[in-house]
């Protein structure tokens, strides 16, 4: 399995990389998902369908996960920053062509020389202006996707009107 980025393996060249990027988000949301479960489990609403002698899956997918969805949701885009921050590192550390290429590039541009005597060529700003720009519509979209889904899936929010 290779290390660093191979063209001519793409698909084994992104199992490490996406493994890395896996694993602490999929803690994170299996940890959130746990505390979030334990709380609702003892909800009068869960005492009620167990006691209508509903089937213990259907308890649990249908009710208890319901009820634990909000705070599973409430999570979701502080697990996509880390995801989105750790894509940084992770192109960077597998030598991944992506962004990180991208941004170094437009900073420093390549063969520069350490030559002080000369002066450095200027970065290229549109690109790295496009990028924060990108990077942050993609945070609001993502915010205001989980604030919709909230809205859809918390019981007590549908008939508000929205601020």
């Amino acid at each position: 399995m290779p290390v660093a980025w191979d063209e001519a393996r793409p698909v084994a060249s992104m199992v490490l990389p996406v493994a890395c990027l896996a694993l602490l988000p999929l803690v994170t949301v299996a940890r959130i998902t746990a505390q979030a479960m334990a709380g609702v489990y003892g909800q009068d609403y869960i005492r009620t369908a167990r006691a209508k002698g509903l089937p213990e899956r259907v308890v649990i997918y249908k009710h208890a996960l319901a009820g634990a969805l909000v705070p599973i949701l409430d999570a979701m885009p502080g697990v996509l920053t880390v995801v989105f921050s750790n894509a940084l590192v992770v192109e960077l550390l597998f030598h991944y062509p992506g962004v990180t290429n991208l941004l170094q590039d437009a900073a420093s541009p390549p063969g520069l020389v350490a030559d002080l005597r000369r002066s450095l060529p200027p970065p290229d700003v549109p690109v790295l202006v496009a990028a924060g720009a990108s990077l942050g519509l993609i945070f609001a979209l993502l915010y205001a996707a989980v604030s919709v889904l909230r809205r859809v899936v918390d019981p007590r929010l549908r008939g508000r009107d929205l601020p």
